[in-house]
């Protein structure tokens, strides 16, 4: 692109990734695009993140003068971080990416592109998947072109939730709401940003190489979640979109089966289908093989539940709403 291409703001909240930090930072300073900022906001890690980073940033001088390390005084969790990386912004665009994941070398280039010829202010691309290191797979995101399609096709199951995917309009950003929890802390900010968009476009190719983890449930993340969940359906509530809502709905009743163990299932149910998209035939295969360690009560929601999502399956297939 042009010497007057728009400036792009990258902002990577850091917390205990001295095993990852390098290649991250890496494929972001060797970007085709060069007209990008980058805010780096250490929440406190007590690692060697930041030692890491400042040592890579020595091999990239071109880099040096568009760089911002923040550094808090407090660790109050991502999304708190992203939200003080957004008060040293000054680009037309931004990205917030996660430092242990890594991007293709023409990420900001494409995004760019994308937003600046189709006016847009939200481009979501394709990645490229891993669990827990293991060998990637390319995720296609289905295309939709407007805020209604797009969120109601995130709770669907359809397009990731998460900010790592998506190039936004910094202007979006102004007014939204940072949430003290940690689950769901990217889809609370990606509802509240698309309800605002205009313009959606899906640019169909991977770009960002995202590594899952599988993680332990406990009831600090369930509550996490109840919190954030609950701020989401204000905000949906608040817009008025009835076909939003029932599409959240059906988010909420999959969740349900979810967390059903805190209800006697065993954590290690969820742990392992947290944030797959199974089918609900696998699942209620899972949950009939632990029919022998947990409660009739249990057994009993479990099925309920499950048979709540069916009636939801079917309904989402057959009609449009």
């Amino acid at each position: 692109m042009s010497e007057n291409s728009p400036l792009v703001s990258i902002v990577l909240p850091v917390y205990g990734v001295e095993d990852y930090i390098e290649k991250a930072v890496r494929t972001l300073f060797e970007q085709t695009y060069s007209n990008i900022e980058y805010v780096f906001v250490n929440d406190c890690t007590k690692d060697r993140s930041i030692e890491i980073l400042y040592h890579v940033l020595k091999c990239y001088p071109n880099r040096v003068l568009f760089v911002n390390i923040i550094e808090k005084q407090k660790n109050e969790g991502v999304s708190k971080a992203r939200k003080t990386g957004n008060q040293y912004i000054n680009g037309k665009y931004v990205l917030h990416l996660d430092p242990d994941d890594c991007v293709e070398y023409d990420m900001v280039e494409r995004l760019v592109e994308c937003a600046e010829s189709n006016e847009c202010d939200v481009v979501y691309a394709d990645y490229f998947y891993s669990l827990d290191g293991g060998e990637e797979q390319i995720i296609n995101e289905v295309t939709v072109n407007n805020k209604t399609d797009l969120l109601r096709s995130i709770f669907l199951g359809k397009i990731g939730g998460c900010y790592w995917s998506k190039l936004f309009k910094a202007s979006l950003f102004e007014g939204i709401i940072y949430t003290d929890y940690f689950t769901f802390e990217d889809l609370v900010g990606n509802v509240q940003l698309i309800l605002k968009a205009n313009k959606i476009c899906h640019l169909k190719k991977p770009l960002y190489h995202y590594r899952s983890v599988v993680k332990k449930l406990d009831d600090s993340k369930m509550l996490s979640a109840q919190e954030n969940l609950k701020l989401i359906d204000g905000f949906l509530a608040d817009s008025g979109n009835k076909k939003v809502l029932n599409s959240f709905k059906y988010f909420i009743d999959r969740r349900k089966l979810l967390y059903l163990s805190r209800y006697g299932l065993r954590k290690s149910f969820y742990s392992d289908y947290l944030w797959t998209r199974r089918p609900h035939t696998d699942i209620f295969s899972l949950g009939l093989q632990f029919r022998d360690t947990i409660s009739i009560r249990a057994i009993l929601r479990f099925l309920k539940t499950y048979f709540s999502v069916v009636r939801s399956d079917i309904y989402f297939l057959f009609k449009n709403t």
